[in-house]
């Protein structure tokens, strides 16, 4: 059975801007239990965003610095400066095992989805799990 990303994608991924402040950026992670969000200027796929790219922008350098300035910290710092810039892609018709390979060898834990030169849609580990599951039990999968 061949699975195909397009199959398994999520094809409404949670977007920023690169100007969007990370206070801004977490929160919306955090409000939809995500851990990814593409980074776009206007339909264009510029940069993606891990919840451990926030984390690591949140950490000044120096010991003993509270959690309220490490909050404030992000208030002051846009997604263009925490990013990936020009994330590795994959295109709808990708087969998932190379998808899932892929994530495997570069420890990647989401990978945005472009066709048609427009971004449509994110391949995270949670849908490549799903399809594994849909494939051991078929029917029976939820």
């Amino acid at each position: 059975m061949e699975m195909l990303a397009q199959q398994w994608m999520n094809p409404r991924p949670l977007t920023v801007t690169p100007g969007t402040m990370l206070a801004e950026a977490k929160a919306i992670m955090e409000k939809y239990w995500v851990r990814h969000l593409l980074v776009v200027e206007g339909d264009a796929l510029v940069g993606m965003l891990s919840d451990r790219d926030v984390r690591m922008a949140s950490l000044p350098p120096g010991p003993g610095y509270t959690d309220a300035e490490r909050e404030a910290r992000l208030a002051r710092v846009a997604v263009r400066d925490a990013m990936t810039r020009d994330p590795r892609t994959v295109g709808p018709d990708a087969l998932l095992v190379d998808v899932a390979r892929l994530m495997l060898e570069h420890r990647f834990g989401g990978v945005p989805v472009v066709g048609g030169g427009r971004l449509v849609g994110i391949l995270t580990e949670t849908d490549i799990l799903r399809a594994f599951i849909k494939m051991v039990e078929g029917d029976r999968a939820p």
